[in-house]
Order: structure tokens, then C-alpha cells, then sequence
């Protein structure tokens, strides 16, 4: 389907364009593309005979509703026709969150653009406020293109018509359509047998193989099926029955509506009542633990057995087995049995010394100290209480309050700034690395540091080597490893060949290069298995499917030339359009490539002039010596030559033959004339031969001859 759009404003754009959908191959959730192509060709001008040829358009596609009031999507690209003449190639359409599409647009999947089912939301045409589309069937949708070409300026332009969007070939062959007459995936039963599932086609035929098996699939969904118990907040519904079932089968259960009882059916063939409440019996004995007391059994007819603790030696408690899983018993109480309790509920009886407590290694305040405290040096409160202590961690003192000021009683360890002197490696203590220190008991020698041992066991002192191309230099505080740079050795690898430091190149990505050496003018070319230099020739460029780009391109005539097709992506022959002047409106030609008679004339502001020759019209022959304008044109009613223009002659000079006029001047250029000649001959002279009035000191004569002047000066007959 074609459109032509030639209502455009000033400097438009006219685009010839198709519409079309594609295919995709695949039959997964993706099966109905994202998108539909518009191709076609942009053209400069109303007529469609200029191609816009631009390298940046930007290309504005819009869905709109079927009253082209709703925008439904919106999304921009940028588009080069430079070097395709006018044609282009687009992708309209994309999925959620991509970059194409317009800030603001309305947000819809493409399905959701399409379809007529539900309301789908947009934004006005007019003002870009919210609007909605109805879900009507049969609606149909509108493309609307704008586009903003460089070349004009930039301006964004709306062509004209909208496009149509008609049912198109995926939404017929579609294997997976968006819905089902109207209903979505989610609303349908589907087929599905994975894993442990039995949902078939077959399964679900043959619970519905029957009415009867229809009835009692409905019987047991509605509640009222008599083939099974029925469960509800009343209980358990058992089916209820005057007197026995015809015929009942080991294992039946039933209420009998006659004695009011629950009956089954044995084995044996007889029919047991349940809970009949009352009865007799042969005898019934009773056993129980010896913890227990048993009185009343056996019952041989009828009575009561009842159960009674029996009595236990004193301070033992009814338990498991001490330490282990085992029936309970009456045992004494040990340690075991007692949980952990905090001390909060314990509220009797607790002492009031640490040793009541079972306390042996505590300090005892034996009086002088009524509290002691740690803490930070100045934190320490205020002096006040006699005898009080404070130990400060941080300045490792310790203070006793006098009741009026804290007094120091002892300091920590000197720090090593109250140390002077020095003493010997030997006379220092070893200590462990584990604590901080080396473990060693002597240093090491000059540039070796400090490490662990290959055993991560302790410390020792290690002297770094310096290998092939690497230097080590120990500085004050600082250990520097440089490379000498020394050329690297060895083989090398990968798509290198032969040893360092002269590797050779012997593939590219993988692939092997041929040995054979290059001659002037080749290029390395890959030709299926290896990299080889070969000849570069037309042929060898090809298009994006291995395609010659340039087939059928050899027999072009000389009034063709090559043309490239973005549709195609090859070069094919096309004719060269005559070009006239009203093609040609930018630019400048050179003189050089116009023809002589171009470049004969001389321009100078606003004033045209040639400075030697003679100017003819209608007559190869130019006028005799001295002639500049000569004109052969015939007019109705007057034959020969209209009029000879010979500047700076005599009027005795006759240029020419045949009747014609001469307008000029005298040679001192003081007076004009107008002469007719027969030849040499002075001939008649008419004017106005065909009729208007003939003006002599005015410029609007109103009479056949109208002279304009005073005094006997204004015309003299002789």
C-alpha cells in the first residue's frame, strides 16, 4: 500500500511511503513482533521530484486513535537519507522502557495499543492532558509522521494523511494471538501434562464420558451426593437409614433412624450398634502401675473399677528416671531436677555475706573502703567521701578520696619517654610474635626485612631477590621493585609465533595467515579458512547476506549511473535526470566548466556589458565594421529587420541590406536619430503601425500624435 503526501506547507517534505508488518520466525511469547516497518521516500518539494536528501532528520511516529483525538504511542529516531536518496527504512514501535520512545508518551505495550477490549489510556493530541480509548470492536488505528529535516532548518513538520493501520499478516497467522475471542490466556483451561500433571484433553473427556458420571461429579461439587460422608460446621453427615441397608458390605456405616443408633457391619456378617450407652458384661478386669491403687475389678456384670494413688515414702517426687528417657516413678528429688533459676526468684532466705553465698575467693572490705570505681582520669567525681578509691585505666593511677581532694597512691609503668640511655639487643626480653614481638633474639643483616616463615610458625628476616629484568633498591623506610627493562624471552603464544624478544604474527583472532608475502596494492582478505593477501577489486564488496553488491551493475550506459538501495543493499543502474536551472539552486559552477559563449558577457554590479563584437538576435550576421546590436525578428505587419543599433557612426553609414532601422547617435553623440533604410536607401519610417498614441514631450500622450511644448518652439512643419 502506497500514500503520497503532497499537502505540505512551504519548503515541505513529500513522502512516498509503504507500510508493512514482519514476520517473526520464532513461536515463543514473542511470536507477533513489537514493531511494523514504514519504508518509503522523502522528497524537498510539493511535486515529488526533488529526493530530500539529509543526513539528520529526526523522525517523529505517532499511534493515534480512530478519531486521531487520543495519542496512543508516541516515539522519535533519527534518520540519514545522505547517501540513499531520499529512501528510508524504519522500525516503528518497541517494548516498555525503551529509548525510542518519547518522554510523557502514554506507556502502553504494543499489544495494548492495538487491541479494543479494555479502556487503554493516552494523552491528547491538542494539549497532551490524559484521554482514554473505549474498548469498541473494530476500531481502527492511525499513523501520524512528523519530521524535522536539518537541511530545512530543522522546524518539525507534520505529513499528510494519516496512515491507516489495517489488520496486517501477523495478526491472521499469528500461533499465539494476544486473546480468544476477547478472553486472555490466564482466562482459559490449558492443557498441561508437565511433571506430575495429568490435565489433558483425554482426562478431562472421560470425567464427562457420561451423564451419569457428569451427575455425580455435580452431585459431589453441589454437597448433595449420597456416595460419600459430607463434612460441614454440624459434623460429618453418615447417610441415615430406617433399620439396614438391603444389603450391606464389611465395613458400612450408617445411622438407623428406627433405634437411633450408629451401626457397622463386621466381617463376620453381623451388624454391631455403637455407643449404645447401657448393657452388661462377662468381666472386665483392670491393671494399672503400682503407683496407682485399683478397686472394683473385675466387673462381671455391671460396676464401677476405680483408681487411687497408692502411698509413697516421704520427700520423693513422681519423675522420669534421673538422667535418662524412662516411664515416671516416685523417686527422691537430686540436683538434676532443679532448672536454672535467676536470682530474682529466690525471695526467702538468701545471706547476706559473700561466703553465705559459697563465696571463698572474694576481696573482703574489712572496713576503711567504702567503695572503689574505675573509669576514665577525668571522669572521676567529685572528692567528698573519706576512703573512697578510683582506679584510672587510662592514666593507669589510682586515687583515694581524703573527703576533700582525690590523692594519687600509685602510678602505672613508665612510658618509654621517661626511659634514657640505651641498652643492648641482648639485654632486651624475647618476645613471642604471638604477643606482638619478632620471637627472634637477634637482627638481621643489611636490606633484608622482616616476614613469616614459609610455616606461618614466627617471624624471620628474608633478603629480597632481585630476578631477570628487576631491580631492588633499599632506601630510608622504603624497599623499591622496579623492571631494568630488559626485552622479554621465552615462546611466544597465542596468535604470536617463534620466541621473544622477535615474535612473529601468525593468526589473527584464531585464524591462520597465509605465509605467502604481499605485492603492491593487495589487502589482507579472509577467505573462509585462513587470512591471505589478495587483489581488491569491485567484486569483492559484498552486501550484509554475501551478496555482490555491484550484480548486474557492469553493462550501465552512458547515461546511467550508480545508484545504492537501502531496500536492497546493492548498486544498480539507474538513468541521470535531465537537470535544468530550476534544479541547481546552491552553489557556485566554475567558469572554467562553463562553455565561451557563457562566459561572453561581463557583469559589474547591476550592469551587464561586452567590451568588443556584435550582438545579433534572429540572424547569424552580425552587422557591418562598427555595428554592436543587430535584430532579424519579424513582427507582424513590418518585414526585415526591426531595428539595427549602430552607436557612434554617421547616419550615412547603411550597415546591412534589406528594410530595417537604425537607432543611434551622431558620432559627437550630441543628437539621436531613428532611420529606416530599404538597403542603403532611406525608407519609409511608421510608428505605432498597429495602432496607440505617439507622445513628443510627454510620457502619457492622450491623442494619435499629442506634442507637448510652448511658444512657436513646440512643432514647426517645413
Amino acid at each position: 500500500m502506497l500514500f503520497v503526501v503532497s499537502s505540505i506547507p512551504r519548503f515541505a517534505a513529500v513522502l512516498v511511503l509503504g507500510l508493512a508488518v514482519t514476520l517473526s520466525p520464532s513461536a515463543d511469547a514473542a511470536d507477533v513482533p513489537q514493531s511494523f516497518t514504514l519504508d518509503g521516500r522523502l522528497y524537498s518539494n510539493a511535486a515529488a521530484t526533488t529526493a530530500l536528501v539529509d543526513g539528520s532528520i529526526t523522525f517523529r511516529a505517532q499511534i493515534l486513535d480512530e478519531d486521531k483525538v487520543c495519542i496512543l504511542y508516541e516515539e522519535t529516531q533519527s534518520l540519514s537519507t545522505a547517501t540513499s536518496n531520499g529512501y528510508f527504512s524504519v522500525q516503528v514501535g518497541s517494548a516498555l522502557g525503551s529509548s525510542v520512545r518519547v518522554a510523557g508518551e502514554p506507556g502502553n505495550t504494543m499489544a495494548q495499543v492495538f487491541q479494543n477490549l479494555v479502556v487503554t489510556n493516552g494523552k491528547k493530541v491538542a494539549d497532551g492532558t490524559p484521554c482514554t480509548v473505549g474498548p469498541t470492536g473494530g476500531k481502527r488505528r492511525f499513523v501520524r509522521i512528523k519530521i524535522a529535516p536539518s537541511s530545512m532548518g530543522g522546524a518539525e513538520r507534520t505529513l499528510t494523511p494519516d496512515l491507516t493501520i489495517d489488520s496486517v499478516p501477523n495478526a491472521v497467522v499469528a500461533e499465539r494471538a494476544e486473546s480468544l475471542q476477547g478472553l486472555r490466556s490466564s482466562d482459559v483451561l490449558q492443557v498441561n501434562t508437565a511433571a506430575t500433571n495429568v490435565l489433558s484433553q483425554a482426562n478431562l473427556e472421560n470425567l464427562f464420558a457420561s451423564t451419569a458420571r457428569f451427575n455425580a461429579l455435580t452431585a459431589l461439587v453441589d454437597g448433595t451426593s449420597s456416595s460419600y460422608v459430607k463434612s460441614s460446621a454440624s459434623g460429618a453427615q453418615l447417610p441415615v437409614i430406617t433399620g439396614a441397608p438391603s444389603s450391606p458390605a464389611q465395613g458400612a456405616i450408617w445411622y438407623d433412624t428406627s433405634d437411633h443408633l450408629l451401626k457397622y457391619r463386621t466381617g463376620l456378617n453381623t451388624t454391631i450398634s455403637v455407643g449404645t450407652g447401657s448393657g452388661t458384661v462377662s468381666s472386665v478386669g483392670f491393671t494399672a502401675p503400682s503407683e496407682l491403687s485399683v478397686t472394683g475389678a473385675p466387673v462381671t456384670t455391671s460396676g464401677t473399677i476405680a483408681m487411687t494413688w497408692a502411698a509413697q515414702t516421704t520427700n520423693k517426687v513422681f519423675a522420669a528416671p534421673d538422667g535418662s528417657t524412662g516411664a515416671p516413678s516416685f523417686r527422691v528429688l537430686t540436683a538434676n531436677d532443679i532448672p536454672a533459676l535467676p536470682w530474682s526468684k529466690i525471695t526467702s532466705g538468701t545471706p547476706t555475706t559473700l561466703a553465705g553465698y559459697g563465696i571463698t575467693d572474694a576481696v573482703t572490705n574489712v572496713g576503711g573502703i567504702p567503695s572503689m570505681q574505675a573509669g576514665l582520669d577525668a571522669g572521676k567525681p567529685a572528692a567528698g567521701t573519706a576512703g573512697r578509691v578510683f582506679f584510672a585505666y587510662d592514666t593507669q593511677k589510682i586515687y583515694r578520696d581524703s573527703g576533700v581532694t582525690w590523692t594519687v597512691m600509685s602510678m602505672g609503668a613508665p612510658a618509654f619517654s621517661d626511659i634514657t640511655g640505651s641498652v643492648a639487643l641482648s639485654q632486651l626480653p624475647i618476645v613471642d610474635f604471638t604477643k606482638g614481638g619478632t620471637g627472634l633474639s637477634a637482627g638481621g643483616t643489611a636490606n633484608q626485612v622482616l616476614g613469616m616463615n614459609a610455616a606461618g610458625t614466627g617471624a624471620e628476616y628474608k633478603t629480597v631477590t632481585a630476578g631477570a629484568g628487576v631491580t631492588v633498591t633499599h632506601g630510608v623506610g622504603t624497599v623499591t621493585i622496579a623492571t631494568s627493562g630488559a626485552a622479554p624471552t621465552g615462546s611466544a603464544g597465542g596468535d604470536l609465533s617463534g620466541t621473544y624478544p622477535n615474535p612473529g604474527v601468525a593468526k589473527i583472532q584464531g585464524v591462520a595467515i597465509n605465509a605467502t608475502a604481499p605485492t603492491t596494492g593487495q589487502v589482507l582478505r579472509y577467505g573462509g579458512t585462513e587470512w591471505a593477501a589478495s587483489n581488491f577489486s569491485i567484486g569483492s564488496l559484498l552486501t550484509a547476506a554475501g551478496a555482490q553488491q555491484f550484480s548486474g551493475s557492469a553493462t550501465c550506459s552512458s547515461s546511467q549511473t550508480l545508484t545504492w538501495s537501502s531496500l536492497t543493499d546493492t548498486f544498480t543502474c539507474t538513468n541521470i535526470s535531465g537537470l535544468d536551472a530550476g534544479v541547481i539552486t546552491t552553489g557556485t559552477i566554475a567558469g572554467a566548466r562553463l562553455p565561451t559563449s557563457a562566459t561572453a558577457w561581463t557583469v559589474s554590479g547591476g550592469d551587464i556589458y561586452r567590451d568588443t563584437g556584435i550582438v545579433t538576435v534572429g540572424t547569424s550576421t552580425p552587422l557591418a565594421a562598427g555595428g554592436v546590436f543587430r535584430s532579424h525578428k519579424t513582427v507582424s505587419n513590418i518585414g526585415g529587420g526591426l531595428f539595427n543599433w549602430n552607436a557612434g557612426v554617421s547616419t550615412g553609414d547603411m550597415v546591412g541590406s534589406g528594410t530595417s532601422a537604425h537607432l543611434g547617435t551622431d558620432q559627437a553623440r550630441t543628437m539621436g536619430y531613428v532611420q529606416a533604410y530599404n538597403n542603403s536607401t532611406p525608407a519609409i519610417f511608421s510608428v505605432n503601425p498597429e495602432g496607440g498614441n505617439v507622445g513628443v514631450g510627454t510620457m502619457a500622450p492622450t491623442f494619435a500624435l499629442d506634442v507637448v511644448g510652448t511658444g512657436t518652439s513646440a512643432i514647426r512643419y517645413t
